[in-house]
């Protein structure tokens, strides 16, 4: 019984995604009070599909997009997001994709230093010949 209902919804969901696509905040999924939109689902499938080995269709991607959303809704309602252990692991996790993108002007700055003493060395020999 679950099974289809979740193969029906799927299908609705899709039917509607097609031809509405140009509403990207079409609300597609709604747990609770949170409300789910296809252009996240879209998002989503799309920053996922590029992966090696990822080849599900739409329609297999959809039960686990449910899936995952019923999932965060329930750690959410049991407070598990509020946690001092899981504030600690996404502070790391932030500060780790931070350093990623933070650039380190003074070592930039010292490697475009040596780069300068490297080309004049290799230039000052040039115009004496």
């Amino acid at each position: 019984m679950r099974r289809l209902f979740i193969t029906l919804f799927i299908s609705v969901f899709l039917v509607n995604s097609m031809t509405l696509s140009a509403q990207e905040n079409q609300t597609i999924l709604t747990i609770g009070d949170q409300a789910f939109s296809s252009g996240e689902f879209w998002h989503v499938y799309n920053k996922n599909k590029h992966l090696p080995g990822f080849n599900e269709s739409p329609e297999d991607f959809a039960e686990r997009f449910i899936n995952y959303k019923l999932k965060v809704v329930e750690a959410m309602d049991q407070g598990l997001d509020t946690m001092e252990s899981f504030i600690n692991e996404y502070e790391k996790y932030a500060n780790d994709l931070k350093k990623a993108f933070m650039v380190d002007s003074s070592a930039i700055e010292l490697v475009a230093r040596q780069a300068i003493t490297i080309c004049s060395m290799w230039l000052r020999p040039a115009m004496f010949w």
